[in-house]
């Protein structure tokens, strides 16, 4: 009997165990079943046309974005080869290489069903504020009238995600004095507009690197530990660099070409003019007498 796209099934998203909830993937539920179901979201690949094909075409002007256009045969069956071997990257326990398939597959087709597989493999490896962003990326999608009920089924599955990790992922807030202080904050290298002033930063659980500064200022860094749900906050007192005033402070042997005086200016020719009446002046050679002889002077 031929599989219709009706008859595809996809795992409903379930509510997490204490013991899941304290692992590092708390959201990674039902690979199995994703595993067994994997030929049916990959034959998907090949009925669906990527969300968005389906609105009114840009007037020919305009130019058009690559994923206006329906993928290819050769992309649908890159896709759904990527989706099965992300699918058995899962059951070995190597979601990194599944992720790596997932993504590819979601670039080619861009639809429900490859975000929402993307977004679980992101949770199963820890990174849950990546996880959440693609989540809300497929419950973006524009809805099309026409599209397969299994799409409706991976919204749901991408909402129900996108408000467990919502919980789940920590927060840090970042307060920096002294207040006048122009001070830059910077999480493992990146830095974030706005956390100087105690805006609240959603980061993955683990650990981090915190690094404010600010001109005039001594770098302050810490190593920081974030626990799922946990809210934290940090207080940063800045110290002067004491060699930053020292750079600022001119030179007194060097004095600004302005500040010089006509009196400064006269007394300067003046020994400039001294120099040369000395160095014109002849000098008066004597003559060396040898040993043992008289030395007589000449009229």
């Amino acid at each position: 009997m031929p599989m219709t796209i009706d008859a595809l099934d996809l795992p409903r998203s379930r509510r997490l165990t204490p013991a899941q909830q304290t692992s590092m993937s708390p959201c990674g539920l039902g690979w199995a079943r994703w595993a067994r179901s994997a030929a049916a979201v990959a034959l998907l690949v090949s009925f669906a046309a990527p969300v968005g094909a389906a609105e009114p075409a840009a007037p020919a002007s305009a130019p058009q974005p690559s994923s206006a256009a329906p993928p290819s045969a050769a992309q649908k069956e890159t896709a759904r080869t990527w989706l099965r071997e992300g699918y058995e990257a899962l059951e070995r326990g190597q979601p990194a290489a599944a992720l790596e398939r997932f993504s590819g597959a979601y670039q080619l087709v861009r639809v429900p069903t490859t975000g929402l597989a993307v977004a679980q493999a992101q949770e199963r490896l820890g990174q849950w504020v990546e996880a959440n962003a693609t989540a809300m990326e497929v419950l973006n999608m524009p809805r099309q009238p026409d599209e397969p009920e299994v799409f409706g089924r991976a919204r749901d599955d991408a909402r129900a995600l996108s408000d467990r990790l919502s919980q789940l992922i920590p927060s840090l807030r970042v307060e920096v004095t002294p207040d006048g202080a122009d001070a830059r904050v910077a999480i493992d290298g990146v830095e974030m507009q706005g956390a100087a002033n105690g805006m609240p930063l959603r980061l993955n659980p683990g650990e981090h690197q915190l690094r404010v500064s600010a001109p005039g200022y001594v770098p302050a860094e810490r190593a920081l530990a974030l626990r799922e749900s946990s809210h934290e906050q940090l207080s940063i007192e800045l110290a002067s660099d004491p060699y930053a005033a020292v750079a600022e402070t001119p030179s007194a042997a060097a004095p600004d070409a302005a500040d010089a005086t006509p009196g400064s200016a006269a007394r300067t020719r003046g020994y400039v003019g001294l120099g040369v009446a000395i160095a014109a002046r002849p000098i008066k050679k004597t003559r060396r007498t040898p040993p043992g002889s008289t030395a007589t002077s000449r009229p």
